[in-house]
């Protein structure tokens, strides 16, 4: 008997921690941290995210921005409703819906490229192997 009930707590803690975890990545301050944290980690990508709330069948991202030499994109909400069932049973993503709000882009800070100065690229001919 005093080993059942081991067990019992023992898969009731585990359950906990199941339940825990899941409802800590579903909410969205974990999810925008783990997305900034990500995008932190890829060098030369200048893009910044406000906000991240993903579920299991619809994801929101709000204030995005991308700065690249010549660029400068701002998107002020990107929405997408899917099927996670596709993605489980076939690992294929099936969106239903996407929806962008609020795109502004930028290319004034684009370099200008002077006129005449101009040199053709020079082509090498491949190589067969």
């Amino acid at each position: 008997m005093k080993a059942a009930k081991i067990v019992v707590i023992a898969l009731g803690s585990l359950l906990a921690l199941v339940v825990i975890a899941g409802a800590v990545a579903l909410s969205s301050g974990f999810q925008t941290w783990a997305v900034r944290k990500a995008l932190a980690r890829q060098p030369g990508l200048d893009l910044e995210v406000g906000e991240v709330a993903a579920g299991l069948s619809s994801a929101t991202v709000r204030g995005v921005k991308l700065k690249q030499p010549g660029l400068a994109l701002e998107v002020g909400e990107v929405s997408a409703r899917y099927s996670a069932w596709a993605y489980l049973s076939g690992g294929m993503i099936d969106f239903d819906e996407i929806d962008v709000k609020g795109i502004a882009v930028d290319l004034r800070s684009a370099p200008a490229a002077a006129p005449g100065k101009s040199r053709p690229a020079k082509l090498q001919p491949r190589r067969r192997r």
